[in-house]
């Protein structure tokens, strides 16, 4: 049986791990709030960008298609079947099955000739080993500053790449309780439906070309910012749950201890009065 003293320091040591679960819940709950307002906004963005898109496209000759930029060329009219998949994990962990929920859905969608590019570390630290991925170093997620960084990294990867398909795969945020991977893949299927009620200034496939560029980046940023509302609320959940398991492991230790004072009290007791009769 432990000693009251090793008792008392692991009921310490459960109680200041408490403190720091608590405190990282109360964080990851106040950042959520900011990050699902982040969200909304470059998700409205990306779909306005798509059905931009979808109007576009049937205006299009095909044969304007032929002297068309080379990211035209790959993405519309399939002149590269090179394919880039981008993986967006988190740099921390802490946050439940997030991350390994992301790697079963790499391996899902990914070909061998594919380029692999990770975002975040646990992306990195994870890829490195089984894929040949394109990157040396990792990109980190968990600072907004750093997304412009990566946005231009992978734009620059599809123009000199010769890249005609990408794959980006992310935890989708479905609520606070819900994060499921996805793999948002560009160019998509899209539906024509022109809609003339928008004025093009300059050639329709220099406009098509600064939407699919801008396209690109706003999905990447939709795919972090989707990873940040994920990453915080499955922090929010995990960091919930051991909080509730360390009050419980506090209860059993706290009865631990007062059993063990109550028998070594009683074995004190028994000792005197057998002393006693001795004599």
């Amino acid at each position: 049986m432990p000693s009251l003293k090793d008792i008392k320091n692991r009921i310490g040591s459960v109680k200041s791990t408490q403190k720091i679960t608590k405190a990282m819940k109360m964080i990851s709950t106040a950042r959520l709030n900011k990050a699902k307002t982040n969200l909304v906004n470059h998700k409205e963005y990306s779909n306005a960008l798509k059905t931009f898109i979808n109007s576009l496209l049937p205006l299009i000759q095909k044969e304007d298609f032929e002297f068309a930029p080379k990211i035209i060329q790959n993405f519309f009219n399939g002149r590269s079947v090179k394919t880039l998949v981008v993986l967006i994990s988190t740099d921390k962990g802490l946050c439940g099955a997030l991350n390994t929920f992301l790697f079963k859905e790499l391996h899902k969608h990914t070909q061998p000739n594919d380029i692999i590019l990770a975002i975040g570390k646990k992306a990195f630290e994870y890829t490195k080993s089984k894929f040949n991925i394109i990157n040396k170093q990792p990109f980190l997620t968990s600072k907004v500053q750093n997304h412009q960084e990566i946005i231009d990294e992978i734009l620059q990867i599809v123009h000199t790449n010769n890249i005609g398909n990408i794959k980006i795969i992310f935890p989708q945020f479905i609520s606070t309780m819900v994060q499921t991977p996805k793999t948002e893949v560009i160019p998509e299927n899209y539906k024509e439906s022109p809609q003339n009620n928008f004025e093009i200034e300059g050639t329709l496939i220099n406009t098509l070309e600064s939407v699919t560029n801008e396209l690109i980046k706003s999905l990447i940023q939709t795919g972090l910012s989707e990873l940040l509302c994920s990453e915080h609320s499955a922090r929010m959940i995990a960091m919930d749950n051991a909080t509730t398991n360390a009050k419980k492991r506090i209860t059993s230790l706290t009865l631990l201890y007062n059993k063990t004072r109550q028998a070594n009290i009683t074995r004190e007791i028994l000792e005197i009065v057998a002393g006693s009769q001795a004599v």
